[in-house]
C-alpha cells in the first residue's frame, strides 16, 4: 500500500531514538554497533491486491534501513489451505493480485534466509463504500476530504491511501525533431509537450469514529496542496483514494506511527518492543519484528480537477519559467544548424516559413528544459485512466 512508504522511515528514527536513549544511561558502543537488525514488515491484503514491503533497521549511524529482497513472501488460507508467492518487484516490495474468500482466513508467511516469519490469521473486513471524495479550499491551500459511512456501525477504524496524478505541459511545443540533420515532424506518439507524474501517499492516514454515535466519516482531511509551490494542479489533477477497514489493533499501530511522526526527535517514542504487531519470528522467538499486516476489502474513488475550476491564482503554468527563443536560419548552412540541434540540449518547436515563397527558412529553438516535459520527471505516455 502506497502510505505504507513512511513506516520504515519513522520506524528507524523510534529504533536510532530508543539506542541514542539507551546510552545517557551507560555508553556501550560495541553493544549498539552489534545491534541485530529487525524485520520492518508494511502491508495489506485486500480482496483486489496483496502489497508487501520489507526492510530491514540498520546500526545505529547508518541513514536508511535496507529493503529486503531475496525473501519468499506468502499469503496463506486458512481453511482452503492455498499458498501463492508473491512476486518481487524491486526495493523490496512484494504483489499480487489477489481474488480472495470472505469465508477463509489469510496471514503472511516470510521466508528471509535466516529465519522464518508469519503474521496472524486474519479475517478479511468488510469496508464500507467511499461516499465522496471532494476538495476545498483551507487557508488558501487545496485539501482533499473523504466521506463515508456504515450503517451496521462495525467498522468505526479506517485507514486511507492514496494515489495523485497530474498532467503538465511544456512552456513550448516542440512540433519537429532533428535526427542525423534531417528535421521531421513529431510523430504524435512520440510527444513532448504533455506530461503526466504521478505520486503515492507518504503520511499515515487512519481515523476511527469510536466517539461518534453514528460510524460516519465526514470530510476527512486526506491531503493538501500548496497551490503555488508545485505543477500538480498547473493543468488537471486527479487523485485515487483507497478506503480500508481495519482492526482496533491495527489502528492503534498505524496511529501511534502517526504520532511519532508528528513528535520525532523526543526519547520519549516507543521501544520497538512497545509497538504493536501481529507478526512472529517462528525459528527464534526472542527476534522481534516491527509492523502490522491488515486484511480488509478495498473501496476506491477517483476524482479529477480542472485547473480553471480552481479559486486559485499564483498556481504556476510551466515547469521551466525563465525561457528565450532563438531562430536559425536555413540559410546559415547545416553546421550552423547542427550546431544548434545536434547535441540535443535545444529543440526545433515550428517552422519558420517565407511568406513570399512559402519555403522553409528556418527553425525557431528553445532550450531543452522548455519544451521537453519529460525534463521535470513525468512521461509523455498517457494514462489508461485519464479523461479528456
Amino acid at each position: 500500500m502506497e502510505h505504507t512508504y513512511i513506516l520504515r522511515y519513522w520506524i528507524f528514527l523510534i529504533i536510532g531514538a530508543f539506542l541514542f536513549s539507551s546510552c545517557l544511561d551507560e555508553y556501550n558502543p560495541p553493544e549498539i554497533a552489534n545491534s541485530e537488525s529487525i524485520l520492518v514488515v508494511e502491508g495489506n491484503i485486500s480482496d483486489v491486491v496483496a502489497n508487501i514491503r520489507l526492510s530491514s533497521t540498520n546500526p545505529l549511524g547508518q541513514d536508511q534501513p535496507t529493503p529486503v529482497d531475496n525473501a519468499q513472501v506468502i499469503i496463506e488460507g486458512e481453511n482452503s489451505g492455498s499458498a501463492d508467492n508473491l512476486i518481487p518487484l524491486g526495493g523490496g516490495a512484494y504483489q499480487l493480485a489477489t481474488d480472495l474468500s470472505f469465508q477463509d482466513r489469510y496471514r503472511i508467511r516470510i521466508e528471509t534466509e535466516a529465519d522464518v516469519y508469519v503474521s496472524e490469521f486474519l479475517d478479511l473486513l468488510t469496508t464500507p463504500e467511499i461516499d465522496s471524495v471532494g476538495w476545498e479550499q483551507v487557508d488558501g491551500v487545496f485539501q482533499v476530504h473523504v466521506s463515508s459511512h456504515d450503517d451496521t456501525k462495525s467498522t468505526r477504524y479506517y485507514l486511507w491511501s492514496f494515489e495523485e496524478t497530474w498532467t503538465y505541459r511544456a512552456r513550448y511545443n516542440s512540433s519537429y525533431q532533428y535526427e542525423d540533420g534531417e528535421f521531421s515532424l513529431r510523430p504524435r506518439d512520440e510527444q513532448i509537450y504533455f506530461c503526466w507524474d504521478t505520486e503515492p501517499s507518504t503520511s499515515v492516514l487512519v481515523g476511527t469514529t469510536v466517539n461518534l454515535t453514528e460510524d460516519v466519516v465526514f470530510k476527512q482531511p486526506l491531503h493538501q496542496i500548496v497551490p503555488g509551490d508545485n505543477l500538480k494542479l498547473s493543468n488537471k489533477y486527479s487523485i485515487l483514494v483507497k478506503q480500508y477497514a481495519i482492526s482496533q489493533d491495527a489502528y492503534e499501530f498505524w496511529d501511534l506511527l502517526r504520532k511519532n511522526s508528528e513528535s520525532v526527535g523526543t526519547f520519549f517514542d516507543p521501544q520497538p518492543s512497545q509497538l504493536p504487531t501481529n507478526l512472529t519470528c517462528t525459528t527464534d522467538e526472542n527476534k522481534q519484528v516491527v509492523g502490522y499486516i491488515s486484511a480488509s476489502q478495498e473501496r476506491s474513488e477517483r476524482i479529477f480537477v480542472n485547473r480553471n475550476d480552481l479559486p486559485f491564482d499564483d498556481i504556476p503554468f510551466y515547469p521551466a519559467r525563465f525561457c528565450q527563443l532563438d531562430t536559425v536560419l536555413v540559410a546559415e548552412g547545416p553546421e550552423e544548424i547542427d550546431l544548434q540541434f545536434g547535441g540535443g540540449f535545444n529543440l526545433p518547436t515550428l517552422e519558420i516559413v517565407s511568406l513570399f515563397s512559402g519555403r522553409v527558412i528556418g527553425y525557431q529553438s528553445a532550450p531543452r528544459q522548455c519544451a521537453d516535459c519529460r525534463i521535470f520527471g513525468g512521461t509523455n505516455q498517457r494514462p489508461e485512466f485519464w479523461e479528456n
